[in-house]
């Protein structure tokens, strides 16, 4: 019985690289194996299809995502020295790690697992459980809301970040790639784990997630309000990215007070308040408004 191994055009890739690469031999192997196995379990055709272009992909970039088997064979130490050299500059630019130091970007490292997604590919979707982070190294990506595009996200942009600080998160909008992509996930376990470790750099991060994750209820509060159905997505972007973020409790007393001159406005991200008239009756007012 014979199976088939790759399409003309593949083959006519295959050969074009073999002339780049010394061991496009050793891929071409491969590739022929990953269609015998496919063949054999009766993959649909567009499954086999998203394999191959995967894999295509990860060879073209050869180099920007380490081998996990060359890594895992090393000893610890060298190990550890391997994997913070690959991900710990990409990671010290991210916001959400201001201040941290560096025995926690060695640690958090040995953690990531590296992931590649297809251009249309859905990375998360509205309404799944939040089990994994994602810091995406290279690409582009579209958030967004029912059909409604609510952001376009770039290299070292984070994504999900509620799923590390609660057990029974949902994800609040869809992320969709515009480009091949290359992630860094982080599951909530292992963050959990690393905190664990480095007790102060957890109550750091939490207060900066905070603040995004309330930055990310205003945006999409704005994009729903009727008041700014008309204006354009820059414009409410802008809006956004005006707001300061502040942390009120109940000892804080009166956020304003009837007759104050009005010059700003608030949104509630998480919490209630309560609103009072002149006449004494008190209105509630919850999250999102």
């Amino acid at each position: 019985m014979s199976f088939p191994s790759s399409t003309p055009n593949q083959n006519c890739l295959l050969d074009h690289r073999a002339h780049c690469h010394p061991d496009c031999a050793q891929f071409r192997q491969r590739m022929r194996q990953l269609n015998e196995f496919m063949a054999t379990r009766r993959l649909p055709k567009t499954l086999q299809l998203q394999v191959r272009r995967y894999c295509l992909h990860q060879w073209s970039r050869k180099g920007a995502l380490e081998d996990s088997s060359i890594i895992t064979d090393l000893p610890c130490n060298l190990r550890n020295s391997v994997t913070d050299a690959i991900y710990g500059d990409v990671l010290r630019t991210i916001g959400l790690f201001d201040g941290c130091d560096d025995g926690f970007f060695a640690a958090l490292s040995q953690f990531l697992m590296p992931r590649i997604y297809a251009p249309n590919e859905f990375v998360m979707r509205m309404g799944e459980d939040a089990e994994e982070l994602f810091f995406l190294h290279r690409g582009n990506v579209k958030v967004e809301i029912d059909d409604m595009v609510l952001a376009h996200l770039s290299d070292g942009s984070i994504l999900g970040e509620v799923a590390l600080f609660s057990d029974k998160a949902k994800r609040t909008a869809s992320v969709r790639c515009t480009t091949w992509c290359e992630f860094f996930a982080l599951s909530r376990a292992n963050f959990d784990e690393l905190c664990s470790k480095f007790p102060e750099e957890e109550r750091r991060i939490r207060s900066v997630a905070e603040d995004r994750m309330a930055q990310d209820l205003l945006r999409r509060s704005i994009s729903k309000n009727v008041m700014f159905a008309d204006m354009p997505q820059t414009f409410k972007q802008e809006l956004c990215d005006a707001f300061d973020v502040y942390h009120l409790t109940e000892s804080d007393g009166s956020i304003f007070l009837a007759g104050d001159f009005a010059d700003s406005f608030m949104f509630i991200a998480s919490g209630h308040v309560e609103a009072y008239i002149r006449s004494g009756a008190c209105k509630p007012c919850d999250t999102n408004q």
